[in-house]
Order: C-alpha cells, then structure tokens, then sequence
C-alpha cells in the first residue's frame, strides 16, 4: 500500500481537510498498511473515509460508477499500465495521478498528473477538479473517449501493429 502512495493521499486529504473542505472517500485495495492508515485518516473532521478492500468486477464497477474522480497517487511503484486508470476513465471519471510514464501515457488529457510523493500538488489537484465543474465535465468527456482506445479489438490492433513494426525491422 506505501508504494501506492496511499500516505501521500492521506497527506493531501489531511491538506484538504485543513481547508474545512467536505469530502467522501472510498478507498479500494488492502494491505500491511491499512492500520497505519486508518490510524491516519480517522481523525480527519470534514473527510469521510470509507474502507472497501479489495474489489474487482461489479464491486469496482459500482464503486467507480459513483465517483467524481479517481487518484491513482503511486509513488515508489512503478506502474507498468495503469489498468484501474483506464477503468475509471471507462466510466467517464477522470484521473489525478502521480506523475509518471505509465500513468501519464494512459491517461493523457482525461486527467491531471501531479509530482511524484506531493502532497501539496494532488490535495491542489483535487480541490481544482472538484471545485471546477467546467474542468470536471471536459476532463470526463476525455476520460470516456479515451477509455475507448483501451477496448479490446482497438488494444489488440495497436498490439499488432507494434509487432509488425518491430518484425519488419
């Protein structure tokens, strides 16, 4: 979970919390940490935290299907393809997420990458996305059209054609 940059969000949400702003988390996974989390997060006054585990199938999708954003802040991991990105964008949620190449290149303009470990920058993040419906609905639209590169017959396409060009070589 520390490599998922869960303490850096709870950082940024303390941040936020700071600010008298009113939030409702969910956070989605498990781990060694969750202790140390929740030991973390309790207190904070103006942030509701709730706890959902692990989910995958229509657990994840109803979870995603009520969200306004998705903070995807993974630190010391490197992600290899940001799949639970392209989940939420597949449900018109845009993404906050930890700046690196991965995340960057999946979710593109559906989101807003903040610097690797910053709290300030993601509870800065957060707060301009949610406080700007503007920026909120374009960053939607994006996310879904984005999402759709990630569909199966268009992935498999671009696969194919990277192997191809690399075949030619």
């Amino acid at each position: 979970m520390r490599s998922k940059g869960i303490f850096v969000l709870a950082e940024a949400l303390e941040n936020i919390s700071e600010m008298g702003i009113k939030l409702k988390v969910v956070i989605v996974g498990d781990g060694v940490d969750l202790a140390s989390l929740r030991a973390h997060l309790d207190p904070l006054d103006s942030i509701d935290v709730s706890y959902a585990g692990v989910q995958i199938g229509k657990g994840l999708a109803s979870i995603l299907a009520q969200s306004r954003i998705l903070v995807f802040p993974s630190t010391t991991h490197p992600e290899g393809m940001g799949l639970v990105a392209a989940e939420a964008m597949m449900f018109a949620v845009p993404v906050i997420g930890a700046d690196q190449p991965a995340i960057r290149e999946v979710v593109g303009d559906a989101g807003i990458m903040t610097r690797l470990g910053d709290s300030f920058s993601l509870s800065t993040a957060v707060t301009n996305v949610l406080s700007n419906e503007a920026l909120q609905k374009r960053l939607s639209i994006s996310a879904l059209e984005r999402s759709k590169s990630f569909l199966l017959p268009e992935f498999n396409e671009k696969l194919a054609s990277i192997f191809t060009k690399i075949d030619s070589q």
